[in-house]
């Protein structure tokens, strides 16, 4: 019977044994994970806008009147017309906004790095006392099996 309790004891003192060796055969991995994600862009640009007037004196023996022809599309629209055997022309550029696609402008890196931080880091009395509870434990199962046998 003393060897029943004094085999329980030492059981029970050495219990954490286990867990211990878990931590140090497989330690918590830490992962830090950056990524690269390329990606299309749009860019707005504006362009300003101007206006020009011109003039030509046309050489006629009647003076020469024209109604004024308009061109409108759309970055500019233009006024051509004959006044007086003048021949005026205005052209206004419109201030637009264009949109450009660059291609895979934005990058964000991904890197996977797996760092292993020592937890609960075993100290020699403690392996000494965990490689005695497994003798000890060894030694109650051989024990228990002999006496059922």
């Amino acid at each position: 019977m003393k060897i029943k309790v004094l085999l329980l004891a030492l059981l029970v003192l050495s219990g954490c044994c286990t867990y211990k060796k878990c931590q140090q055969k497989y330690p918590y991995p830490i992962e830090y994970v950056e990524t690269i994600v390329y990606r299309d862009s749009i860019v707005k640009i504006e362009i300003p806008g101007e206006a020009k007037t011109d003039s030509i004196f046309i050489e006629t023996e009647t003076p020469l009147n024209v109604q004024p022809f308009r061109l409108n599309t759309e970055f500019c629209s233009s006024v051509a017309w004959v006044q007086n055997s003048v021949l005026k022309m205005d052209l206004i550029q419109h201030t637009v906004e264009k949109e450009i696609v660059f291609k895979d402008v934005i990058v964000e890196k991904v890197i996977k790095e797996t760092v292993q931080v020592e937890v609960n880091k075993l100290t020699r009395w403690q392996e000494f006392k965990g490689y005695l509870g497994l003798l000890f434990l060894f030694m109650l199962v051989i024990w228990f099996f002999r006496k059922l046998f």
